[in-house]
C-alpha cells in the first residue's frame, strides 16, 4: 500500500507485482548501509532472511534517518505471508525518556538519607528506595511492586513481637498502625 512506500521510500523502483523478496532485501541493506561493505549487506541479508522464516517476533529496523521501523510477519496458509510495518520511532524515544526518568528517580531517592516508599490509590506498593529497607530490612522477604500496604504491617509486626504467644499483641499494634496509616496524618514516629 501507498504507506510502505512512505515508510520504506528507497525501495519505490522495486514495487510492483512480482517483485522479488530478494531483491527487495538488496535494496533494503544498500539502504541502510550505504558505505558499507558487500560482505555486511549481505550479513544482513542472511540474518533479515532467518527471521522472515522464522517468523517469530517482531523485528525492528532503524533506518538512516533515525526512523526506527518494526515488523511483524506471519505465513500464510497458501505458502506466502503477511507482514505489518509501523514506524515506532516516538514510542521508542517516549520509553527511552521514561527509563532515563525512572533511573534518575532511582538514583534521587537512594542518595536520599530517609526511608521513603510510594503507594497507590489502593494502598498498593509502586516505588521503594533501599535507605527503606536498610530501616525495615524484615520487609525484604515481601517488598514489590503491588504488594499492599496491609501486608507490610503484618510482615512487621510479626517481626516487631516474633513471640508465637503474643498474636493478640501483634493484632492490636497492626490495627493501631492501620488506623494511622489510614487517619491521613502522614507523621507518626515508630520505635
Amino acid at each position: 500500500n501507498q504507506h510502505y512506500a512512505v515508510l520504506f521510500p528507497h525501495l519505490k523502483r522495486a514495487l510492483r507485482v512480482g517483485a522479488s523478496l530478494a531483491e527487495i532485501h538488496r535494496l533494503s541493506a544498500m539502504h541502510l548501509f550505504p558505505q558499507g561493505s558487500e560482505e555486511e549487506r549481505t550479513r544482513w541479508i542472511v540474518e533479515r532472511r532467518r527471521h522472515h522464516r522464522s517468523s517469530g517476533a517482531p523485528l525492528e529496523i532503524v533506518q538512516p534517518d533515525g526512523r526506527v521501523i518494526e515488523i511483524a510477519e506471519a505465513p500464510t496458509p497458501e505458502g506466502g505471508f503477511v507482514a505489518v510495518y509501523r514506524d515506532v520511532t516516538e514510542t521508542r524515544r517516549a520509553q527511552r525518556e521514561l527509563a532515563e526518568a525512572l533511573a534518575t528517580l532511582d538514583q534521587a531517592l537512594n542518595v536520599m538519607s530517609d526511608g521513603f516508599v510510594v503507594m497507590d490509590a489502593d494502598d498498593h506498593l509502586l516505588l521503594w528506595n533501599e535507605r527503606y529497607l536498610e530501616m525495615f530490612p524484615w520487609l525484604r522477604q515481601v517488598i514489590g511492586v503491588g504488594v499492599s500496604f496491609e501486608s507490610f504491617v503484618d510482615v512487621a509486626s510479626r517481626a516487631l513481637c516474633p513471640d508465637p504467644d503474643a498474636a493478640a499483641r501483634r493484632l492490636a499494634w497492626c490495627e493501631i498502625r492501620l488506623a494511622q496509616h489510614r487517619s491521613g496524618n502522614g507523621m507518626f514516629e515508630q520505635t
